[in-house]
């Protein structure tokens, strides 16, 4: 009994070596199927771009997402972008292994003004899904600016002479900037009076044309429009000669020059 018990204590002792090569990272996978019940606890999310991104037709953007499901490796998890408005996917494929998935997105030049959302969508290997959306904006062309609008008069223009024998023409045009307004109504004042026969609207190119005699003698005009309920004026003043007037050479040169004008 002795002798055995001092062989056992005194017997070579034999380790189990594996050599000294370092040992590697073990993949452990959780998941063992859809019997397993793994664990379904996952997040999903949109990195870029940021919502309500303002954007422009044929522009290019990343889009980038990221996800995380619990018991699932990264390349794992299927994920893919989609437009809502139709079916097939923009890219699709797996997460790469710092869990995001990103492709490269042009927006359609048939894209009209206002909002329009983007999807990203992810599956874990169980099935479980999830999704995460962005909104894209193109903003509508703002119109340039154009100013108040302007009432000209053309003629009479200031100091013109006429005969008492020849219509006096009367031309005003409405323009906001360098853009006609058409459909306005202009109204005439003579000597603070309306003259109903000189009233009429504007046409395409923003102008009014109409004419009326008058008596001999000065004669002070205003032309009057409104747009947008607010009043828009111009005046002149222009004088009307008697036939065996003098002057009546200016006035026929007037009345020439009232015809070019029209």
């Amino acid at each position: 009994m002795r002798i055995a018990l001092i062989f056992a204590i005194f017997a070579p002792i034999q380790l189990c070596s594996f050599g000294r090569n370092d040992i590697g990272i073990v993949r452990i996978d959780t998941w063992g199927g859809p019997d397993s019940q793994p664990q379904q606890d996952g997040s999903v999310g949109v990195d870029q771009p940021a919502n309500n991104t303002i954007v422009e037709p044929g522009q290019e953007v990343a889009l980038v997402g990221s996800a995380d499901f619990l018991g699932a490796f990264p390349e794992d998890i299927e994920a893919m972008w989609i437009r809502p408005d139709q079916s097939d996917a923009i890219c699709a494929g797996e997460l790469n292994t710092s869990g995001t998935f990103a492709c490269a997105f042009t927006v359609p030049q048939t894209w009209e003004p206002g909002t329009h959302r983007l999807q990203f969508h992810v599956e874990a290997p169980w099935g479980e899904v999830q999704d995460a959306f962005v909104t894209l904006v193109i903003e509508a062309d703002e119109p340039d600016p154009i100013g108040p609008p302007v009432l000209t008069i053309g003629s009479p223009t200031l100091s013109s002479r006429w005969s008492e024998t020849s219509p006096v023409p009367f031309v005003a045009t409405l323009r906001a900037g360098e853009t006609p307004i058409a459909d306005a109504r202009v109204v005439w004042e003579i000597d603070g009076l309306q003259v109903s026969g000189l009233t009429a609207r504007t046409n395409s190119d923003g102008t009014i044309v109409r004419a009326e005699t008058f008596a001999v003698g000065p004669h002070e005009a205003l032309a009057t429009v409104f747009v947008d309920s607010e009043a828009v004026t111009a005046s002149t003043r222009f004088v009307v000669t008697a036939d065996e007037d003098p002057d009546t050479d200016s006035d026929s040169d007037s009345d020439s020059q009232a015809a070019n004008e029209l």
